[in-house]
This record gives C-alpha cells, sequence and structure tokens, in this order.
C-alpha cells in the first residue's frame, strides 16, 4: 500500500506550506474504500499521487476480486463486478501559487507508473468545468484545494450540480478554522438546515495540532440517494 519506498518516491512533490502530509494518505484511504471512478482534483501537487496510486490499487483489487472464488461467507455484492471499470482523474491547476508542486506531478506518476488515469489541466478552474469530457461526469469524487471564500463560492455553483448526486463525494481542505472557510461552511450548513435538508451531509475532520491547512471537510451529496438494503441482520 502506502509502504516508505512509496512515500520516499514523492518525497519532490511534498511542500510544506500546502499542509497535506496528513491529507494525502486520508484520500488514498477514501478513494480505497469509495471506489470512485470519475475524479476530479483542483489544485494538483503531492496529494494526485495519492488519489492515482488509489485508482491504480482499486483496479488491481476488482481484477482479482472478479477472479477469485465465491463463498456462502463472501460479502462482495455482484453486480459491482458487471459493469466495465474504468478510471479517470483530472486534475486542474493553473500553476501559479508561488509553492505548488503541479508541475512535477506527471513526471512521478510515471516514475509511479500509475499515470494511466491521469489527465492534467493547465487552466483556472473557473468556468473550466464544460470543457471536461462529458463522458467523464457526473464525479464520483472532488477534491478541492483552492482557498478563499470568492473561490469556494464559484466551485461550489460551478460543481456541485457536477457530482454523482447519489452518493457522489466533495472533500475540501482547511475550511476549519479560517474565516473565509467558516463562511463558506455557514452557509452550506443553513442550506442544509432549510431548504437542501436532504441534499447533502457534512463532516469536518480537524488537525488540532496545527495552525493552518488543518482541516478536511467531507460533503456527501444525497438529493438523489437511494437505499438498498442487501442484506437483514438477524
Amino acid at each position: 500500500m502506502l509502504d516508505q519506498e512509496f512515500l520516499e518516491s514523492i518525497a519532490d512533490c511534498y511542500s510544506p506550506a500546502m499542509g497535506t502530509e496528513n491529507v494525502g494518505p486520508l484520500l488514498y484511504a477514501l478513494a480505497r474504500m469509495t471506489r470512485p471512478q470519475r475524479v476530479l482534483e483542483i489544485g494538483s501537487g503531492y496529494t494526485s499521487l495519492f488519489l492515482l496510486k488509489a485508482l491504480k490499487d482499486n483496479a488491481s483489487a476488482i481484477e482479482q476480486e472478479r477472479s477469485a472464488p465465491t463463498s456462502d461467507a463472501d460479502f462482495r455484492l455482484a453486480s459491482f463486478y458487471k459493469s466495465d471499470f474504468k478510471s479517470v482523474l483530472h486534475s486542474i491547476d493553473n500553476n501559479i501559487h508561488p509553492d505548488s508542486t503541479a508541475s512535477r506531478v506527471a513526471a512521478a506518476a510515471d516514475r509511479l507508473d500509475v499515470s494511466g488515469p491521469l489527465q492534467m489541466h493547465e487552466a483556472d478552474f473557473q468556468g473550466y468545468a464544460e470543457k471536461i469530457p462529458a463522458g467523464d461526469q457526473p464525479f464520483d469524487l472532488i477534491w478541492f484545494d483552492c482557498g478563499n471564500l470568492a473561490y469556494f463560492q464559484s466551485f461550489a455553483h460551478e460543481y456541485f450540480q457536477r457530482v454523482d448526486q447519489n452518493g457522489g463525494l466533495v472533500l475540501i481542505h482547511s475550511l476549519a478554522t479560517n474565516m473565509h472557510g467558516q463562511l463558506f461552511m455557514h452557509a452550506l450548513k443553513l442550506k442544509q438546515a432549510t431548504a437542501n435538508f436532504n441534499d447533502f451531509e457534512i463532516v469536518t475532520l480537524v488537525e488540532p495540532h496545527k495552525m493552518r491547512q488543518n482541516s478536511l471537510t467531507m460533503i456527501r451529496m444525497t438529493s438523489q440517494a437511494h437505499l438498498t438494503l442487501h442484506s437483514v441482520e438477524p
């Protein structure tokens, strides 16, 4: 999984100013658990490699699971394996942040042999959603690491509607302890408490030992969510 060799091989893509040393492995775990196929990242760099590694590991796991014999004790959902599984990561960055390592991502991905799903876009994310192929939407997972209040609002307006409304995830960096993030979060919670109660779920994880770049907010889209009972416990 994420062994020391992997971590050392992506060290040149790490920027202390970005504060993603813990978020990267968490993104990997979330992508491994939810197995997204259509992924969007806004703000390329260190985390890109964790997402790409997860997508490659997902593909390998699915191939092995498809060929593995089943038994009465097998909890796998058979219908999941009937469709083709082909993942893509669209990564958008305008490469103007002075601490960004976005320009190193493609070479690192090639070096690690995880570049297959990667589509790099050197662009401003605002107004760019329509330029991403319609076949790669709606997104199963979006990771957004680009921040001030205007950016948050623009992102929500343009991209929330492009997330799978049946459980798609939006992950946003560092909203919890700065004024811009708090204002955006307050607006989201107000919507959730009123007209949009059934449209999304929110949880925020905070790194309490850090002053900045210290949280991950997870938004799960549920406006079209449908509950399927796969088992009934005694």
